[in-house]
């Protein structure tokens, strides 16, 4: 064993070391709310968004409800199944959903990584969908369509939507444009369905502004802190080129602080992928309209077999040598 082995095997035994604090840490507070504490609110949610009886539990009780009611009115056709059928169906997406975000770092980190998100996979909160909007909306090469999925930050968690800023800072307009005109015809659609559920959104989020700094974890200290960290860390990435600091942006925004909230940091691998060079099947040099020909054509074939043409000479103008006469012998040849 050379001395570089106990290096390289370092941040492997740091991911087991936090997947087994964080997958016992949520094996407690599981044994404590049971599963799936948060999804079980957005399916409770969802069944009483007919008769508008979705906002009556404060922060941080049991089955109570942040979200817009465009969540709900999203999610409803799927509340239609029985409880322990959704459940178990958005704890096996978030596991996909991460699986998938962490699998460009290989197999070997992939297992004690996604251990890592298992508060988040139990529970049931959305900080995967989230994590999937910032690959959506900002991984290389990303189209400017895929910003529209920051819609959905903004309707849910609404302070981490930090998206339209990040493309503002990096001059991505279209993108921008996406964002935001996305989110406007979702409250448009959703207020013209339900305006009665977008007023008690409204007074929900007056009445509990204060909330969130004694529902989260005290040990992350208040929004009004993180806020300010946030951004500086988001402008600093957007202006640097580092995508990575967006998920941690949106983490250190997120309103109700906790371990679960920097789970969105499992989108950095598929930030990091290079953008995909395009395809040698279809775009080869032949082609192309007006692309000249690296082949030598026949002609110049059969110029080269007589021994009229070296075999040495490029074929950028090969038909016009082809047609050249061969060369006489000079008179100290003869």
């Amino acid at each position: 064993m050379t001395t570089s082995t106990p290096r390289r095997l370092l941040p492997l035994v740091v991911a087991w070391a936090w997947a087994v604090v964080l997958t016992w840490f949520a094996l407690l507070v599981m044994a404590d709310t049971g599963p799936g504490f948060d999804s079980h609110a957005y399916w409770r949610a969802a069944q009483g968004a007919l008769d508008g009886s979705i906002y009556g539990v404060a922060p941080g009780g049991r089955d109570a409800f942040n979200y817009s009611p465009a969540f709900v009115q999203v999610l409803w056709p799927l509340a239609q199944l029985p409880w322990p059928v959704f459940a178990t169906g958005w704890a096996l997406a978030a596991l996909a959903a991460f699986t998938w975000l962490l699998w460009p770092l290989g197999p070997r980190y992939v297992v004690p990584l996604v251990l890592c998100c298992t508060p988040e996979i139990l529970s049931g909160n959305i900080f995967w969908l989230m994590a999937l909007v910032v690959v959506a909306a900002a991984r290389p090469g990303a189209r400017p369509g895929g910003a529209a999925a920051w819609a959905l930050v903004a309707l849910t968690k609404v302070t981490p939507a930090l998206g339209p800023l990040w493309h503002a800072l990096r001059r991505e307009w279209r993108s921008l444009a996406w964002s935001v005109a996305s989110t406007l015809v979702v409250v448009a659609v959703s207020v013209v369905a339900s305006p009665a559920l977008w007023a008690d959104w409204l007074d929900f989020l007056t009445r509990h502004e204060r909330s969130t700094g004694i529902v989260g974890a005290a040990a992350f200290g208040p929004l009004v802190v993180r806020l300010p960290l946030a951004l500086a860390v988001l402008v600093w990435g957007a202006l640097t080129d580092r995508r990575w600091a967006l998920p941690a942006a949106m983490a250190l925004a997120t309103p109700v602080a906790g371990p679960a909230a920097f789970t969105m940091l499992a989108a950095v691998p598929r930030l990091r992928e290079p953008t995909a060079q395009p395809a040698a099947a279809s775009g080869t040099q032949q082609d192309q309209p007006g692309a000249q020909s690296t082949s030598p054509s026949p002609s110049v074939d059969a110029a080269r077999s007589s021994g009229a043409v070296p075999s040495r000479v490029t074929t950028r103008s090969d038909d016009a040598i082809a047609r050249r006469p061969p060369s006489r012998p000079s008179r100290k040849s003869r």
